[in-house]
């Protein structure tokens, strides 16, 4: 499976550079948009950039209250986790619903292969989609 990205690793790239070819900051341009627009790939979906900020930031939200007693997050940041709960539900839903329509044999696929054997609950195939995409996202301190 992961051969199979090769090619649409090599597309990723190829239009990361061609979008920044005027001004090329590598870290901001390429390091930071490639894991989660490779995410996608093994979750069957394209990302824009704007959409892989947009989920980069939900992960970043969601992670806000682990290691910290809840009782100190502010009404502000209780918020942006509640919308990055809100954010990230949305995009799993979507990305379950494409996989029901396709069936591709993917990571996706595979998780829902598991479920549909009793093997992960509609929580646990949540849980292990959402812990991806965050240990994905997470490749430099926030």
């Amino acid at each position: 499976m992961i051969n199979e990205l090769t090619g649409p690793v090599g597309d990723i790239t190829n239009r990361l550079l061609d979008d920044h070819v005027e001004s090329l900051d590598l870290a901001a341009h390429l390091a930071e948009p490639m894991p989660i627009a490779v995410l996608g790939q093994l979750l069957g979906v394209s990302l824009s950039e704007a959409e892989g900020r947009q989920l980069k930031h939900w992960c970043d939200d969601f992670l806000l209250p682990f290691g910290r007693d809840i009782g100190t997050l502010s009404p502000d940041e209780l918020a942006r986790v509640r919308s990055a709960a809100e954010g990230l539900h949305g995009f799993v839903d979507t990305v379950l619903g494409r996989h029901n329509a396709s069936g591709a044999d993917d990571v996706v696929g595979r998780l829902l292969a598991g479920e549909s054997e009793d093997r992960l609950s509609e929580q646990e195939l949540f849980a292990n989609i959402v812990l991806l995409l965050i240990a994905g996202t997470k490749t430099q301190p926030a």
